[in-house]
This record gives structure tokens, C-alpha cells and sequence, in this order.
């Protein structure tokens, strides 16, 4: 596998876990949790389909 395409893959992952743990010890918190969750997984999710992509891209090339 490319170095990039799991540098990309292990930080989407990372942010996802991040979130998900920032959304668990806030829940009752200020009310940001939510939105926060939902943008970390979001940001994860395309940073880690990215990583898929590019591995996916150099196979082809």
C-alpha cells in the first residue's frame, strides 16, 4: 500500500475516534456535541474514502 493512502486512512480514522469520544463525555455538556460528532465523522469519512481512493488510483495507474 502507498505510504499516503495510509497516512490519509489511519488520520480519518483517528479524527472519527476523537469525535466519537468527544460526543461520549459531552453529551450533557453545552450542546455542541452533536454538531461536533457529525462534522468529525464526516471529516474522517472523506479523509479515510480519500486514502481508499488514492490506493484504489495508484493500482490503476
Amino acid at each position: 500500500m502507498n505510504l499516503f493512502s495510509i497516512l490519509l486512512i489511519a488520520v480519518g480514522s483517528v479524527i472519527e475516534v476523537l469525535g466519537a469520544l468527544y460526543f461520549a463525555t459531552n453529551m450533557g455538556g453545552d450542546g455542541y456535541a452533536m454538531p461536533v460528532f457529525i462534522a468529525s465523522i464526516a471529516a474522517g469519512s472523506m479523509l479515510t474514502m480519500g486514502g481508499v481512493g488514492w490506493h484504489v488510483l495508484q493500482k490503476r495507474l
